[in-house]
């Protein structure tokens, strides 16, 4: 029947090239560069925001990467393999690692 849970679904828009998060009452906000949510949310995105910018893709898989890492080891409610999807356009619209 759905009571008593919540959600959070993130969206990439293609038309403004940002992430946007759409939350269970309908409201979208846009988002920035990245954006961790789930348990381990707010510590992944603690790793992220102190880190400096990642200079290409490969760093920048490598700094999600360890994000999730951190967060899976701070956070009981957090496990398993840590998976990167990344979102490149229409030519090569999905990369996952």
């Amino acid at each position: 029947d759905g009571k008593g849970l919540s959600w959070d679904l993130l969206c990439y828009c293609r038309r403004s090239e940002r992430l946007v998060l759409l939350d269970q009452a309908g409201i979208a906000m846009p988002l920035g560069s990245f954006y961790a949510t789930g348990a381990g949310g707010d510590t992944a995105l603690g790793v992220l925001s102190a880190a400096a910018k990642p200079k290409d893709l490969a760093q920048a898989k490598r700094l999600v990467q360890k994000a999730v890492r951190v967060a899976i080891k701070h956070n009981a409610a957090c496990g398993g393999k840590v998976r990167v999807l990344v979102v490149r356009g229409k030519r090569a619209p999905v990369e996952i690692t």
